[in-house]
């Protein structure tokens, strides 16, 4: 999921700043009333109807992958339904109004590297080392910060996307699927492990 995170961060630098919108905000301001209120009200009627729904999606214990593949599919299903924003949803939220701000790529991949430092995410496979090498290439070329307005814009993007794959073997859509089972089965073994445990305390 760390990893994840760091690819997120990567995709939406990469992305144009003129169709990224925090959805959260934009739903709260069409909202009248007490946002405050009525955010919490709306949480708890939306948790409410998850734990519902997840009754008919329980959690595979026995490691089985297909099994764990298909509660994960069926959970982000539920989630969409019920209009619970998946984990890499919420990322994209949580960064999309940086990016707006920034006068930049430059400062917004700063911004965002010194969150990433700040949560004590490593990147050890060199995510930020290419993003940052990237737009130096880009930027000596034009010999000024990039912005998303500049029609150098595009070739960072497909730069980003082609460095990224290969740096990581895989497309960012892929490590976010992979870090869903991953969590699927960190949450299975746990579960697994605390109901054993509570098995052997009641003798």
């Amino acid at each position: 999921m760390l990893r994840t995170v760091a690819t997120r961060i990567a995709r939406r630098a990469a992305a144009s700043a003129s169709s990224s919108s925090p959805r959260c905000f934009a739903a709260a301001a069409q909202g009248k009333g007490d946002l405050v209120k009525d955010f919490f009200a709306d949480s708890q009627r939306k948790f409410r109807a998850y734990a519902e729904k997840s009754k008919t999606n329980p959690l595979p214990l026995d490691g089985d992958e297909a099994k764990l593949k298909a509660y994960v599919e069926k959970n982000k299903q539920i989630m969409a339904e019920i209009g619970i924003p998946s984990v890499t949803e919420r990322i994209d939220d949580a960064i999309d109004g940086a990016f707006e701000e920034a006068t930049s790529v430059r400062q917004y991949l700063e911004y965002t590297n010194q969150v990433r430092q700040a949560m004590g995410l490593d990147d050890p496979t060199g995510v930020y080392k290419t993003l940052f090498q990237t737009l130096d290439d880009v930027e000596k070329k034009i010999d000024k910060a990039l912005t998303p307005n500049d029609p150098q814009f595009a070739q960072f993007q497909d730069a980003i996307e082609k460095g990224m794959g290969e740096l990581l073997g895989k497309s960012l859509d892929e490590l976010a699927d992979a870090a869903d089972m991953a969590d699927a089965k960190e949450e299975a073994s746990r579960l697994k492990a605390d109901m054993e445990a509570t098995k052997a305390r009641a003798g």
